[in-house]
């Protein structure tokens, strides 16, 4: 979709965001988060694509229009039963995955 869009409206800036995935294994969700920013490294890297950021959708769990509480977008669990947040395996992931590229 990168590459389409650079093709299509030439290498304008691209902000990435609301990107996420709503599953109840938080392993699949680190395995999104890695497979679509090296996807989008990639098309930086490799085609020049002029990304200028990228946003995870979302940073915790939230009420969804179409699946109310039972779907989990964020990387921090979030009670609803109280105030409880909880990182989850992939707030840590994702944190690793932002140092790692700040650093390169």
């Amino acid at each position: 979709m990168l590459k389409w869009m650079k093709n299509r409206y030439g290498n304008i800036p691209i902000l990435v965001t609301e990107n996420g995935c709503a599953v109840d294994d938080d392993q699949a969700r680190c395995n999104y988060i890695q497979d679509y920013i090296q996807a989008m490294m990639d098309a930086i890297e490799k085609d020049n694509v002029n990304v200028q950021g990228y946003f995870y959708w979302s940073l915790m769990d939230n009420f969804e229009w179409q699946h109310g509480y039972c779907k989990q977008f964020g990387i921090i669990k979030c009670s609803i039963e109280n105030t409880n947040r909880e990182p989850k395996k992939s707030f840590y992931f994702y944190k690793e995955l932002i140092e790692k590229y700040r650093q390169a």
